[in-house]
């Protein structure tokens, strides 16, 4: 890398910005689904859908690339997101309000005078919306405004509305079931929701229709309000190394610093392909360079880890430092073997002679003492005959720990 005089250098980190924007990668099979979606809704056939996946996994900037999808086709795409703390009426507030802002910036893209959003503002006064002018949530009232919305919005040369609503797991029953009977009598207006899901998922669609249904079932039971999003996303980690390389590279082009393939790689593995996370380490990575000028190398990864995850680089530290050299042999083994292996397989790294005999002598030895450090340290566990390093952040402090031996 070359860097510029320092006065010329830029210092504009491309991994500032979490949301993905224009340096969105991947999900290419989703977005034509969604594609598909809008052609039904110019049609007036609305195909409602839920996304679910864990945080980080880029589902925000995903519901902000349907709405440029969306306006690219001439429908109007609308993002909000849900507030924690709101009661149902305020939520549903918040999403019409939402929809009359967009309709009212549409206008303005194009000339025409609609005063929306001005109006939704105007509360009580309201003119245009019987929602606007209650503190008390009513179905009838939503169903109207809502419809009166769609009317403007079709006046005005809209094909469609595309609703997208962020951390939807925090919709309150009452929203969610008032937004069921609102969607139902709209054939132009889709809904596409998301969910954040707690915990690491087997299969991130049954978990985000369960934590829909639990809301539904908060609702008094009116599970159509989970049913109504038919169309179900999962939202995991990037599908391949390819993506999640795209993703770094992207924002990198035409930038003063870049970033090594195997630069690259390793933050991939460290962060799980997990969009937020290859961006986070990313920013870090990249802010080291620029304040010491020094290239992006592995060293100012092995810092952002030191630095980051402190307490594991000195719990692994103080366990490399308690074992002997053999035991740490071992574990520098099963790093090479990409952190997963059985004790037969780490025995024949150590094994100078073909005598079956003494390799099962070897494999009991390194069981024996591998078992011995599960007990010790937690980022080492066994699961059926594999001891395994149980995350990227315990693997990459456990290297740490076996350069500085």
């Amino acid at each position: 890398m070359n860097f510029l005089p320092k006065a010329e250098l830029k210092t504009n980190n491309p991994f500032s910005e979490q949301m993905a924007g224009e340096y969105f990668v991947g999900r290419e099979g989703e977005f034509r689904q969604f594609e598909a979606n809008l052609d039904g809704l110019g049609d007036g056939t609305a195909n409602h859908a839920f996304v679910a996946g864990l945080h980080g996994t880029g589902k925000t900037s995903y519901l902000d690339r349907l709405t440029d999808l969306a306006q690219n086709r001439g429908f109007l795409g609308v993002l909000t997101n849900v507030d924690e703390q709101a009661k149902g009426v305020d939520t549903v507030k918040a999403i019409l309000s939402a929809i009359a802002a967009a309709l009212q910036e549409w206008g303005e893209e194009k000339d025409l005078t609609l005063s929306t959003s001005v109006d939704w503002e105007r509360g009580a006064d309201s003119t245009l919306f019987r929602q606007a002018r209650s503190e008390k949530l009513e179905a009838d009232r939503v169903r109207k405004d809502l419809t009166t919305l769609s009317k403007i919005a079709a006046e005005a040369g809209v094909r469609g509305i595309v609703l997208c609503i962020d951390e939807a797991q925090w919709l309150p029953p009452e929203a969610l079931s008032v937004l069921k009977s609102t969607l139902e009598a709209q054939k132009h207006v889709v809904a596409i929701v998301s969910l954040r899901l707690p915990t690491v998922n087997i299969d991130l669609k049954r978990d985000g229709r369960a934590q829909l249904d639990a809301i539904a079932q908060r609702a008094g039971g009116d599970i159509g309000a989970s049913r109504l999003y038919t169309t179900e996303i999962a939202m995991g980690p990037f599908a391949d190394d390819g993506e999640a390389l795209r993703c770094i590279q992207r924002r990198l082009k035409d930038n003063a610093i870049c970033f090594s393939q195997d630069l690259c790689a390793e933050i991939i593995q460290l962060a799980e392909r997990i969009p937020r996370e290859i961006i986070r380490y990313s920013h870090k990575v990249y802010a080291k360079a620029i304040e010491s000028q020094r290239d992006a190398t592995l060293v100012l990864l092995d810092e952002v880890v030191r630095d980051e995850h402190a307490g594991e680089v000195a719990q692994a530290a103080t366990l490399i430092e308690s074992q002997s050299a053999s035991v740490q042999a071992m574990l520098k083994a099963l790093l090479d073997l990409g952190g997963s292996a059985t004790s037969r397989q780490l025995a024949q790294r150590f094994q100078t002679t073909a005598d079956e005999k003494g390799l099962a002598l070897i494999t009991d030895g390194v069981s024996s003492q591998l078992q011995s450090i599960c007990d010790q340290f937690p980022g080492l566990e066994k699961r059926d005959d594999y001891f395994q390093i149980n995350n990227r952040v315990h693997f990459y402090a456990l290297r740490i720990a076996l350069k500085e031996r």
